[in-house]
């Protein structure tokens, strides 16, 4: 009787967990789109400069298949893989243009993307930055709110 008891207690506690492994966060979604069109200027400005490369075919459908599985309202929620090279992007762009306009966004956009990675050391780092270097960017008081919740985790 006790242990029918004690295996109950334990099912119902298990039941509350919420699955961890995929959280759809969709405010994150609206974000996702921004650091699309930012890293697609990105991506075309680099192309400008660069010379052509023959793509692999393969690698593009794989990409392709993996962005219709985190189809969310009109929105494909973007793969760990996706948000580790709009991070990568993101940054390179930001070490070699630090005196562009769009340095803080990519900074928040960088810390965006590394808290849905998981990474909060870096999410942190980057938000820090632009509250104690950007101050006056439209993007400092957004990064303060965030940081507090990052923190609070």
């Amino acid at each position: 009787m006790m242990s029918t008891l004690v295996y109950a207690q334990e099912k119902q506690t298990q039941e509350k967990k919420p699955d961890k492994k995929f959280v759809v966060d969709e405010n994150f979604l609206t974000t996702w789109k921004k650091v699309g069109h930012l890293t697609k200027e990105i991506r075309s400005f680099k192309t400008e400069k660069a010379v052509t490369v023959a793509g692999v075919r393969g690698t593009e459908a794989t990409n392709e298949a993996l962005r219709l599985l985190y189809f969310k309202g009109g929105v494909p929620y973007p793969s760990q893989l996706a948000l580790k090279n709009a991070v990568d992007m993101l940054e390179a762009f930001v070490k070699e243009n630090p005196k562009d306009s769009t340095v803080v966004e990519c900074k928040f956009y960088i810390a965006q993307c590394s808290f849905q990675i998981g990474d909060n050391k870096k999410t942190i780092t980057f938000y820090e930055d632009i509250v104690n270097n950007h101050p006056k960017s439209e993007y400092a008081a957004l990064a303060k709110e965030e940081l507090e919740k990052v923190k609070e985790k």
